[in-house]
């Protein structure tokens, strides 16, 4: 019954759902620069980016990231997370997903919440060209959910990958989009749209025949977004067709990898569905841990580092030292 109870105690105002959200994925304060980029090339003739960061000593031991909607690798969530782990001696790469890594990708298709195939291809191509012995996964909102899904579905999984955890991802997709819609969360999806209807602005330049700019103008909501954009990139009847298939809920019982879910209760962005209690009571390798507080992505802990953070170097520390017992 790996339900952890958790130890997170936020103080002052972090106890506040969108004081948290809002300064975690904001304004804290994080600095760190990439030591490499690398340009992966995909079988559809697109591409995407992998920013690497390496720790000070050679190391068998690789973190894979997802960022968040609309988010990259520098946001600030994964910049804090590549920090602490390159200071603990493993190398990082983050995934950036198409169009999200400042540059448009080539392809009218840029990603969506269950698009697996390129985490596929790159953890592939890191498993042949790169002689990791351990590879772990983190996942973050959007990205946990593509990472919940890609273990769950996958039967082809690279090896090397030892164990992943995901943070704060709303697995039930449309339940969260649900919730995106209420007036709590207006400020957010606000912002996703900006960034969003920008994109879809150059792919209506770039790819003409496929969507009009007229269209793009019309989208007032991300289920606009998704009956504009995602149904037509993706061959998704509809958006409903789209969450359903996308949601990684529904193949959470499959997942065979030690994983680490941890999603706060006050997550403004989460529905009840997005915590599978029943999942990981039956399950000997999902771990499921919801601390009263967090926020979205939030969890502040001490001046430097994140309770998620924290967490994730403890829970990889301990599967490579137990294997999936005693966590």
């Amino acid at each position: 019954m790996p339900i952890i109870e958790s130890t997170y105690h936020p103080n002052g105002f972090y106890g506040n759902m969108h004081y948290a959200t809002i300064y975690n994925n904001t304004l804290r304060p994080v600095k760190l620069d990439y030591d490499q980029r690398e340009r992966l090339e995909l079988s559809d003739g697109d591409f995407i980016d992998l920013d690497w960061k390496f720790a000070k000593k050679p190391t068998k031991e690789l973190l894979v990231m997802l960022h968040g909607w609309e988010g990259n690798s520098y946001s600030l969530h994964v910049l804090g997370m590549a920090k602490h782990m390159t200071e603990a001696g493993h190398d990082v790469v983050t995934i950036n997903y198409r169009g999200c890594s400042g540059e448009s990708n080539r392809l009218f298709q840029m990603y969506h919440a269950g698009l697996t195939a390129d985490l596929d291809e790159a953890l592939q191509h890191i498993s042949k060209k790169k002689k990791y012995t351990t590879i772990n996964i983190k996942g973050f909102s959007i990205g946990g959910n593509i990472l919940m899904l890609y273990l769950g579905r996958n039967k082809n999984i690279p090896p090397e990958v030892k164990a992943a955890m995901a943070v704060s991802a709303p697995n039930s997709l449309l339940h969260s989009c649900d919730n995106q819609s209420k007036l709590k969360n207006v400020i957010y999806a606000k912002n996703f749209l900006r960034t969003m209807k920008k994109k879809l602005k150059q792919k209506a330049l770039e790819h003409p025949s496929k969507i009009d700019v007229s269209d793009v103008k019309k989208i007032k909501t991300l289920t606009d977004y998704d009956y504009v954009y995602t149904t037509k990139a993706f061959d998704f009847k509809d958006p409903f067709d789209y969450y359903k298939k996308s949601s990684s809920s529904r193949v959470l019982k499959n997942i065979e990898v030690p994983f680490l879910l941890l999603s706060a209760k006050n997550d403004s962005f989460l529905s009840k569905k997005c915590f599978p209690y029943e999942v990981a009571k039956k399950s000997s390798t999902f771990y499921l841990e919801t601390p009263e507080y967090g926020g979205h992505l939030g969890f502040s802990h001490t001046k430097d580092m994140t309770f998620n953070e924290e967490r994730a170097l403890d829970f990889f520390k301990k599967i490579k030292a137990n294997g999936r017992n005693n966590i």
